[in-house]
């Protein structure tokens, strides 16, 4: 049986305390649940930037939020089953015995701040070890470039990653990690990076197992490795 429930209703405009000219910021909030959804019957309803499941069933809850047109914060709770991804850039088709997690994300002082709980994850019989939970701080600079970029996440396996890729611009990272098919299992992963006159400083730590990749441009493949990194 599936049950599907939607709230849409707007929020009172507030005025800036520093400036009392300043307009009212008028705000939207959409949030919606649908029990035991097919997700096989969603693609017609979703923009072509979306990876959209080809196969599967589960629970689903959003509740997005508005500021002047713009997206600045949401939640969402997911309980997936049997989904089925197509194949994307090259890739072959997946399939997730399990998707589960939890997640919000909030716009505040120009700045994102995104937080994923609960994360569980099976693909074709093999399990993530653990629940995973990550923290995600990105900030953007005028022209959209990077800025500020902080990331904490327990655990992480990369090739169940790839599939949710896709839709991500278009660009040299993103095209180097699709040639190079990373997989492996990340732990403790801390990621630190900021840019300052035209340079970007960072600070990774994690410890790794089974890490590899394919041979890319003058690189050689590499397969099965286990450690850690520091590097700053």
């Amino acid at each position: 049986m599936q049950a599907v429930r939607c709230a849409s209703r707007p929020k009172p405009g507030r005025h800036a305390s520093s400036r009392a000219e300043s307009p009212s910021k008028p705000r939207a909030r959409l949030a919606a649940s649908a029990d035991d959804v097919d997700l096989s019957s969603v693609g017609r309803f979703m923009p072509d930037s979306v990876v959209v499941p080809q196969a599967g069933n589960g629970d689903v809850a959003v509740d997005l939020e508005w500021r002047r047109a713009r997206l600045v914060g949401g939640d969402v709770k997911l309980a997936l089953s049997d989904v089925q991804l197509p194949a994307v850039r090259g890739t072959a088709g997946s399939q997730f015995d399990r998707i589960a997690f939890g997640g919000d994300w909030r716009l505040g002082d120009g700045d994102w701040h995104i937080d994923l709980k609960d994360v569980a994850v099976t693909r074709e019989g093999r399990a993530w070890p653990v629940t995973s939970n990550a923290e995600i701080d990105l900030a953007l600079d005028g022209d959209g470039g990077l800025e500020r970029l902080s990331f904490r996440s327990a655990f992480l396996r990369l090739e169940d990653l790839t599939p949710f890729l896709w839709p991500l611009p278009v660009s040299r990272p993103l095209d180097a990690w699709f040639a190079l098919a990373p997989h492996g299992d990340l732990r403790a992963v801390s990621v630190d990076v900021s840019r300052a006159d035209e340079k970007l400083d960072y600070t990774l730590a994690m410890q790794f197992a089974r890490l590899g990749f394919a041979a890319y441009n003058d690189l050689p493949g590499v397969t099965a490795l286990t450690g850690e990194m520091r590097a700053d």
